[in-house]
């Protein structure tokens, strides 16, 4: 039977409610916080300004985050329990399994990578790689979590005991955020088969958090925390239909913000509208780039202005 999102998505539809409330990391791009408006005649402002997006205020934030640090042990649980589930999942798609696997058998069918793998692994197995040995690492914290075997130290890390009861292991608050978020991160891009890689590269970031846990070197990753910012720009027209996009310009601009950030792009011919992404800009290209609008680059798409 192939994988099946949807199918892993109800399976973990609690799981991943329970983190998206409790955790505050980030498994998406936020929407832009900044619009820099290259426009010759920008509604409500002069080429150059800015406008910023201001998010709503949260009161009461500091308890709030005691709350969040004590009942790190649930969201640990629920992220464990999606994770666990995704194995599972996966592991049935390549048509290994009975119908009900132990933690044993799961782990040691892992020894291996799968043949098939669901979006975005397909295209970014790295990610795989880092992701299933946390299932090994933090099998013992997942079981004394459920047989309440762990407490949460004021630091906010996790120790965990066996029966004795001895300490065996402490996962550090970090550790915590980031397998939650990592996990999290995943299992959303999973449901909404989307291998964007910015949202890839947020993972990666979370992953890269944990790597004593799992030996691999830490990939390329893009901060959670970028900010998200918008260009807006003409496009200069020229003969024969033809419209020109100065790159050099927005480079200059982009070159000027604080990092990091992702930048979105925005660029209008008269009544025309085309978006991208300026990292999907060629370094190839040169200062400028000129298109007809019926046939823009292939990183551009025209949407209704």
């Amino acid at each position: 039977m192939p994988f099946s999102p949807r199918d892993f998505a109800e399976d973990t539809d609690y799981e991943r409610f329970v983190l998206d409330r409790l955790g505050p990391h980030r498994v998406r791009v936020a929407e832009p916080g900044f619009i820099y408006h290259d426009e010759a005649n920008p509604e409500g402002g002069r080429r150059g300004n800015m406008t910023v997006k201001i998010g709503p205020a949260i009161e009461g934030a500091e308890p709030r985050e005691e709350l969040r640090r004590s009942l790190r042990p649930v969201g640990f649980g629920a992220a464990y329990k999606i994770l666990d589930m995704l194995l599972e999942h996966v592991l049935r798609a390549n048509g290994v399994g009975g119908a009900r696997m132990t933690f044993a058998q799961k782990t040691s069918m892992l020894s291996t990578r799968p043949t098939t793998l669901p979006v975005p692994f397909d295209r970014r197995p790295e990610l795989w790689d880092r992701l299933a040995p946390l299932y090994r690492a933090f099998q013992e914290a997942r079981h004394a979590v459920t047989h309440r075997r762990a407490q949460v130290t004021p630091a906010g890390d996790l120790e965990v005991y066996d029966r004795q009861p001895n300490t065996t292991d402490t996962i550090a608050g970090t550790e915590l955020a980031a397998f939650s978020a990592a996990v999290h991160t995943l299992a959303e891009a999973v449901v909404d088969i989307d291998a964007d890689e910015r949202r890839t590269s947020i993972a990666a970031w979370h992953l890269n958090m944990l790597g004593s846990r799992y030996g691999f070197p830490p990939l390329a990753a893009t901060n959670p925390d970028a900010g998200r910012r918008l260009l807006v720009s003409d496009l200069a027209p020229l003969e024969n239909g033809l419209v020109r996009f100065d790159v050099a310009r927005a480079g200059g601009i982009v070159a000027h913000q604080q990092p990091p950030s992702f930048w979105d792009l925005e660029l209008r011919a008269g009544q025309r509208m085309f978006v991208g992404r300026w990292e999907d800009v060629p370094d190839s290209c040169g200062d400028e780039i000129d298109f007809h609008p019926a046939s823009p680059p292939s990183w551009l798409s025209e949407q209704a202005a």
